[in-house]
């Protein structure tokens, strides 16, 4: 088994981004080399300076993300300390023009997807993010580890008549 080992504190990656960044409060991004996409249709995207109405501090994540459409987005294992962690994934609407209403550029329609930790996941509904217009998301869950390795997924649902575009800018693993 390999995996990646996370050192104690919180982790913080700039999902989409292949450069590592320090916010303002001195917290250290780290570059998106951990995720791994199920299927070939990953895309890393930097879209360059955006304006997002965000916190200063965390809305430079938003402007690089990793999607697929249809598959599932994956992170770990890590090594970490058993205990209790919170997994903070955020999502951002990547719209431009007259479709920045929409959750992804291209005005794909939107499923929902899994956000999950040690395979348990809570539904993700793009529908509130899209009515955001260009604000981040972010969505925390509670995950136990037991056996020092942590495994993190966005996973595409789909269904009839949906296409689920999973999409994530930023992940924080922090124990609790």
């Amino acid at each position: 088994m390999i995996g990646t080992v996370i050192p104690g504190g919180t982790v913080r990656i700039d999902v989409g981004n292949s450069s590592p960044h320090t916010d303002s409060k001195g917290s250290l991004w780290l570059a998106d080399t951990l995720g791994v996409e199920s299927g070939s249709t990953g895309v890393h995207w930097d879209l360059g300076p955006q304006v997002w109405s965000n916190d200063a501090d965390s809305a430079f994540v938003y402007n690089t993300y990793l999607g697929t459409w249809g598959d599932d987005l994956e992170y770990g294992p890590f090594v970490v300390a058993n205990g209790t962690y919170q997994i903070t994934f955020m999502l951002g609407n990547a719209g431009s023009g007259p479709l920045n209403k929409l959750p992804f550029y291209n005005g794909l329609v939107l499923g929902p997807v899994s956000l999950e930790a040690q395979g348990q996941g809570t539904l993700f509904d793009w529908t509130a993010a899209a009515k955001n217009g260009r604000v981040g998301v972010s969505k925390t869950i509670t995950t136990q580890v037991t056996n020092n390795l942590l495994y993190v997924a966005v996973r595409a649902l789909g269904g009839q008549n949906a296409h689920s575009v999973t999409l994530l800018n930023g992940l924080t693993i922090s124990p609790k």
